[in-house]
């Protein structure tokens, strides 16, 4: 027996409106959407959950991306953000713990951001 879902019957419905709809792209996409739908939710609730908002979030998502380590100007790069809008970030999350900032051990001139534990 074969499963049918919420999908299916949307599909069903729209054929009759849409004779030149294609079941198979019409199913994969509206499929794709209500789990991109759902992904946003638990997304969000993981925001709430650790008490970070979205810029915070996604500044230790590129850090973490990079190994935990980076420079500034890196993650300015990775956000395409001015460096400005990068060190108030990372003065707000230092502040709040989740990242320190480190003379790096390379070049004097250079600041290290890492995520702590």
């Amino acid at each position: 027996m074969e499963r049918r879902d919420w999908t299916d019957g949307h599909v069903e419905r729209w054929k009759p409106v849409l004779p030149g709809l294609d079941p198979e792209v019409e199913g994969a996409v509206t499929r794709m959407k209500k789990l991109s739908v759902h992904l946003r939710r638990v997304r969000e609730q993981s925001l709430v959950d650790f008490d970070l908002d979205r810029q915070e979030f996604d500044t230790l998502h590129k850090l973490a991306g990079r190994g935990g380590k980076a420079a500034p100007s890196e993650l300015a790069a990775d956000l395409d953000l001015a460096p400005a809008s990068v060190t108030g970030r990372l003065d707000a999350l230092e502040r709040r713990g989740f990242v320190r900032r480190t003379p790096s051990t390379t070049d004097r001139r250079r600041v290290d951001v890492e995520i702590t534990d």
